[in-house]
């Protein structure tokens, strides 16, 4: 579509780098001066590890990675250390979230099939559904360990637990519940009981257009999912639109930063469970 001096196209897929043919009439055309260049997309094969502190260094494996200029990681620029056509090595940033990794350029964007957990403090601030993987060092043995409220027991390898590595010393978590948040793990080192380390199903409100959020609206926080009974909802510092609610809301905690002006509105329920500590 155009009009009498623009023609608008768009881009089929397999296409090349090359002149490019103004259509004059449906059997003649015209060579243009100029040539188009089309500019692969980039595609994310692999990143390594999947969970980790602030400060993590992370390889992201796959290609076209020439014509990267930027990387998120958990929803905050990460800085890129090295970069190849087929890797990128970067540090994840002190201000990032539990989130996917998104690389970006003159392809646009393109985003990582699984989020990147972030464990903070020894508490593992994760996603209903996402992985994340704990380490242990300094033995030579390893038993991985769950507390769910009943006291510890063994991991043990596939279904039904979801762990993997549960006698090395890096264990493997491919997805949890929601209603697991609270379960703690710890690795036997030697028969000798590791750092502990807490799960928790934590959701970090990203911020709406208008500047409310609502339990409706799951694209409003970091894990694009519906708060239930057993979420720690987070609202970063924000000192311009104050934050509403305007839907009846039960989460676990709730945790607001300083400097952050946060609203219920009239005959709107909010219920905070605090269920497992």
């Amino acid at each position: 579509m155009g009009n009498a001096n623009r023609i608008n196209a768009t881009v089929p897929a397999g296409a090349q780098s090359g002149f490019f043919v103004g259509v004059i009439n449906t059997t003649t055309g015209t060579l243009s001066d100029d040539q188009f260049t089309v500019t692969a997309g980039a595609t994310i094969s692999s990143v390594s590890p999947m969970s980790g502190a602030p400060g993590t260094q992370i390889t992201i494996t796959g290609t076209g990675f020439g014509a990267v200029t930027g990387v998120v990681v958990g929803h905050a620029a990460a800085t890129i250390n090295s970069q190849t056509a087929t890797q990128i090595v970067c540090t994840v940033s002190a201000a990032a979230y539990t989130g996917p990794i998104v690389l970006s350029g003159g392809f646009g964007t393109v985003q990582s099939t699984n989020r990147f957990t972030i464990i903070r403090a020894n508490v593992i601030e994760a996603c209903a559904g996402s992985a994340f993987s704990l380490h242990a060092s300094g033995g030579g043995t390893y038993q991985w360990q769950i507390n769910n409220g009943t006291g510890w027991t063994n991991l043990t390898n596939g279904a039904p637990s979801a762990a993997n590595g549960v006698t090395t010393s890096r264990m493997d978590y491919s997805t949890f519940s929601s209603a697991q948040s609270g379960d703690r793990f710890r690795c036997l080192v030697n028969g000798t009981p590791s750092t502990e380390f807490t799960l928790r199903a934590k959701n970090v409100f990203l911020g709406a257009a208008n500047g409310v959020f609502d339990v409706a609206s799951q694209g409003n926080n970091n894990c694009n999912q519906p708060f239930d009974a057993y979420t720690d909802l987070v609202l970063p510092p924000n000192n311009s639109t104050p934050f509403f609610l305007q839907t009846p809301l039960t989460i676990r905690s709730l945790l607001i930063s300083p400097n952050t002006r946060f609203n219920v509105s009239p005959n709107t329920t909010l219920i905070i469970t605090a269920r497992r500590p």
